[in-house]
């Protein structure tokens, strides 16, 4: 298994309410999910696009991507944040490095 550094993009529906107001409470629900580690989150408000990244142990890019898009949707899912149903709505961008 390998380490991936996995950079995504996601849009935040206006449902979500303030962008700034889910920091604290994303960051504490990305505690809980396994199997990533050092994440971090930054807003673009006038974009209302949040970008999270994460390292995540996987055997191929393809699982990493998978693997940092679950547990995203895991940790948001976790603080009631409305998401939309498909992947090309979720996520904006996804960048990926081997590390």
């Amino acid at each position: 298994m390998s380490n991936y550094y996995v950079e995504l993009t996601v849009t935040m529906q206006p449902e979500a309410g303030d962008p700034e107001a889910v920091i604290d409470p994303l960051m504490d629900a990305f505690d809980a999910v396994d199997g990533v580690r050092d994440v971090d989150l930054a807003i673009d408000l006038g974009e209302r696009t949040l970008t999270i990244s994460m390292y995540v142990g996987a055997d191929a890019e393809g699982g990493a991507i998978n693997a940092a898009i679950a547990a995203a949707r895991t940790a948001i899912r976790a603080i009631g944040i409305p998401e939309p149903g498909s992947f090309h709505t979720f996520v904006k961008r996804a960048d990926l490095e081997y590390r």
